[in-house]
């Protein structure tokens, strides 16, 4: 799928579901987001098991508080109707889970490069803006091996750097400001600028426009209709 339409879709579906509170609604989406993984090539499936281990475990405790504590704030012993802090615990904690999972879909099915490529092309992005960021994403892996040789030399140097000293911290920040103020001079040199030709053309399909209106507007009908 496009990633401009993806992400479109995925927003959308996200302000949606904000405005209903059917653990219905929000089971719903959970499963979206399990299918949207689930048949994505990108994605290991023992990646998706590590990333919903945390998911689960913070969506049991939204549904522990919601379910001990009612509204009012009485707790479920205090309350007879417990059928109703129940529901009032599923709720927020499948709320969790509908957000998280559409959040990990999107973000694992989707190519960072290819997402900004897209924005340029189908949402008019400024190529500024655009590879700017592609640096900034290129750059972040590398900033742990920076971090690394630069306590090293301060280890040669007989210099001190404990776990709370921020010299490092502050070293690595001159040095990724000089990177950043190095590729902006390399970029003017080579007369980079708004016109200019695309090395990856993103295209748009007719199930993206489907899909990017299909799936918010399941979602805001089956929450009218109250899922």
């Amino acid at each position: 799928m496009n990633p401009s339409f993806k992400t479109i879709s995925i927003f959308l579906s996200s302000l949606i579901v904000g405005f209903f509170t059917s653990y219905r609604l929000n089971f719903f989406v959970t499963g979206i987001g399990i299918i949207f993984l689930l048949t994505s090539k990108r994605v290991k499936f023992k990646s998706i098991l590590l990333a919903l281990v945390p998911v689960l475990l913070l969506s049991l405790s939204f549904f522990m508080a919601g379910y001990k504590f009612s509204a009012s704030g009485l707790t479920a012993s205090i309350n007879n109707n417990i059928h109703a802090n129940f529901e009032n615990g599923l709720v927020l904690g499948s709320k969790i889970l509908a957000y998280a999972l559409l959040g990990i879909s999107y973000s694992m099915t989707t190519d960072s490069k290819e997402l900004i490529y897209s924005f340029t092309q189908q949402l008019n992005l400024s190529n500024n803006l655009a590879y700017g960021i592609l640096s900034a994403i290129n750059m972040i892996p590398n900033l742990k091996n920076d971090l690394e040789n630069i306590k090293l030399s301060y280890d040669i140097r007989s210099m001190s750097h404990g776990f709370l000293n921020i010299r490092p911290i502050f070293t690595l920040l001159v040095r990724s400001v000089r990177f950043s103020d190095n590729i902006a001079s390399s970029m003017e040199a080579k007369g980079f600028g708004e016109d200019r030709t695309n090395y990856k053309i993103m295209y748009v399909k007719k199930t993206d426009y489907i899909v990017a209106v299909a799936l918010p507007l399941i979602i805001l009908i089956l929450g009218i209709i109250g899922l």
